[in-house]
């Protein structure tokens, strides 16, 4: 199961500087792609050496890169320089509510 999968999607596009966005993006793409293309061979792999003790090992690599995932998007840290400070205030200094953001 995939959860927010499309706020992961859009995560390297807010978390990147204006000018590194497409880099961002290429980063993302290049190492989605690259587990893609090695992950069966390096699964069925893993399987043929240990059997049913790979699962262990899938089980640890998932849970790493659970936390890599939860360490890297901090709630809030896909904020841009500039489009707001810590305490959510915008360019203008003024906190923002839902109701006088502009659409």
């Amino acid at each position: 199961m995939v959860a927010r999968r499309d706020g992961l999607l859009a995560y390297p596009a807010h978390a990147a500087r204006p000018e590194l966005v497409g880099r961002y993006m290429g980063a993302w793409q290049a190492a989605f792609g690259a587990g893609t293309a090695l992950g069966p061979a390096v699964r069925v792999a893993l399987w043929s050496a240990w059997g049913g003790a790979a699962w262990l090992v899938f089980g640890a690599v998932a849970l790493l890169a659970t936390a890599a995932v939860a360490a890297g998007m901090r709630a809030g840290s896909a904020v841009r320089p500039g489009d707001a400070s810590e305490d959510g205030a915008g360019a203008g200094g003024k906190a923002q509510t839902g109701a006088d953001r502009e659409p």
